[in-house]
């Protein structure tokens, strides 16, 4: 077989590293949604159930298109549990949450948070612009559904729930 060639030349291993962290985070935020949408409860549980649905659809195809990018720049994407719960860029979710609202809210702040980290990546990315556009397109994704969460807390519970939100400075 000829010397195959990699299809990027001279790759910053950072952008690789960093893009792992997204592809961490992204695959534990993932199975964060599939226990939201098991355990919530509440009157709103249906409208969220399909929600959280909706949300981890988006991240299905984040986790594919970030580890095929991974590969595509030579490098090795991560895929053990153990490893992306080390790497994750989020923090631990409150276990204690059932009820709709504040398990929503939560849902919420995890949005803002990664919304916010891929924000970072996407500047960090300047000089690979196919990376830094495929981290914008799920900074947009991630945003829209954090805003989503904010406007559903806000109108169903504004006095508990939508403050605190709105103190919190989570505009996103």
């Amino acid at each position: 077989m000829k010397n195959l060639r990699p299809i990027i030349h001279d790759v910053d291993e950072t952008i690789t590293d960093r893009l792992n962290d997204l592809l961490a985070t992204a695959l534990y935020f993932e199975d964060l949604y599939k226990r939201y949408h098991w355990m919530v409860t509440g009157p709103h549980f249906q409208p969220l159930h399909g929600l959280f649905d909706q949300h981890m659809e988006v991240l299905e195809q984040e986790i594919d298109d970030f580890g095929e990018r991974v590969r595509i720049l030579g490098g090795e994407p991560v895929w053990n549990p153990r490893v992306f719960a080390e790497r994750k860029l989020l923090p631990d979710p409150d276990e204690s949450l059932y009820d709709d609202l504040p398990i929503a809210h939560e849902a919420f702040q995890m949005e803002a948070k990664y919304a916010d980290e891929l924000r970072k990546a996407a500047n960090e990315f300047e000089d690979d612009p196919a990376t830094q556009d495929l981290v914008i397109e799920y900074l947009r994704a991630h945003e829209k559904q954090a805003w989503f969460l904010r406007e559903f807390v806000r109108k169903v519970d504004l006095p508990e729930y939508g403050e605190e939100i709105m103190e919190n400075g989570a505009t996103h």
